[in-house]
Formats: C-alpha cells, structure tokens, sequence
C-alpha cells in the first residue's frame, strides 16, 4: 500500500507540473521533480565542483550550432526556439565548467546539437541511440570521422548519474544536469551565472516539454521510465 501511495503521490507531482501554465517559472517546478527523483540528485551532489571561475558568461558564436538545427527544423517543429536555448545554455555551460580546446569547442557544440535530437526526429523517450546515429551520420557529411568517438561519447554519457572519465563528456554531462534541472544542480557554478543563461536563452517551454515526456512514459511504461539514465 505504501509503494502504491508513493506512485500516486508522484503521478499527481507531475500532473500538477504538467498542468501550469507555459508562463510559470520553471525552476520551481523542475525542483519538485527533482526532490521527486531525490536518489539521483543525492548521487550527482556528491560530486566536486568544478567550475572555472569567470565574471561573466562569454558571448556565444552560435553559427555552427544554428546551422546544424536549421536542418532539423522540421523535424522539431514548435520546440525549435525551446531546444535551440537548451543546446546553447549547455554549451555555455561546458564553457563554464572546462577548458576547452578548439576542437574540444566544436565537438561539444555538434554534440549539443544532437544529444537530444532523437526525441524529435524518431519521437522517442529513448532517444540516446537515435541522437548519436544522426550525429555520426553528420560528421561523415562533414568529413569528420576523427571526430566521431568523442561525439558520440558526448551524447552517450550525458545522462549518465556517476561521473564519466573522459574530462570534457563529464563536463558535458555536468552543463545538461544543471540545465536539465534548471540550477537545482549546480557543481560550484554560482547561481548568478546559471541565472544570467537562463535569462540570456529562456526555458521558452523546454522544462515542461520534458516533464510532459517524462509522465507519458511513465504511464505507458512503467517498467522503463527512464531508459536514458546510465550508471
């Protein structure tokens, strides 16, 4: 009767998320789930903080990123606006939390493009071996294939819960946690930074898209309610 209760609980949790209005502020409600979820946010705030000390959030060359989704507008259709902010305050964030080399910059940034694609190309909650063919197929457009081991690590590892071994895709996993999560999850970012994203690229419904998901999944499949996650 408990475990019952507690599913009950939850599934009006996320209901209640999913009924507000597109204007309320996310955060809060991304924090719910989160203390919802609270196993995984315990396990990722045990982590060391990371973060690069720097004033300000630098200014974003977004040529490679916009050019990469116009391709896929389509396909995203009326959440183009919502994921293309996400993919740049990501990318912000890696900034944020590693150096970065050159080719470190754009391998993170295709990665961004498409670490999530797969949710609106194939219309699909188990979207990681989706995103990651669409990327390797990219950069064979590109001529890139040296570049495609650390790409497709990129998207593979974003959702994993312990942190990667590769420095640049566990900073990439770090950036989509806290923007996943809206700054509930911070790794030593200051708030005043994660903030000053978040008014520079609005949520513009990205959070709620993914709670929306996140319900529909799982009631059709319980069993399986988060096939993204890894270890």
């Amino acid at each position: 009767m408990a475990r019952w209760a507690k599913k009950r609980g939850l599934l009006r949790t996320v209901a209640g998320v999913c009924s507000r209005p597109c204007g309320s502020e996310p955060g809060r409600l991304v924090r719910k789930w989160f203390r919802v979820r609270g196993y995984a946010t315990s396990v990722l705030e045990m982590e060391p903080e990371t973060f690069i000390a720097k004033a300000y959030v630098p200014a974003l060359d977004s040529s490679l990123i916009d050019e990469i989704l116009a391709a896929h507008e389509a396909a995203i259709g009326p959440h183009f606006t919502a994921y293309r902010n996400h993919v740049l305050r990501v990318v912000s964030l890696c900034e944020l939390l590693s150096p970065l080399s050159d080719v470190d910059r754009r391998e993170v940034q295709i990665a961004a493009c498409f670490h999530d694609l797969g949710i609106f190309t194939h219309r699909t909650f188990d979207y990681l071996g989706p995103s990651r063919v669409l990327a390797l197929q990219y950069l064979e457009t590109q001529r890139k294939p040296a570049w495609a081991k650390n790409v497709a690590r990129l998207i593979m590892e974003h959702h994993k819960l312990l942190p990667s071994s590769h420095p640049v895709a566990n900073s990439f996993r770090k950036a989509d946690w806290i923007d996943v999560s809206w700054g509930a999850l911070r790794f030593g970012v200051p708030r005043e930074r994660i903030q000053e994203l978040q008014e520079r690229h609005p949520s513009a419904g990205f959070h709620k898209l993914l709670l929306r998901l996140s319900l529909k999944r799982l009631l059709t499949r319980p069993w399986s309610p988060f096939p993204m996650l890894r270890w």
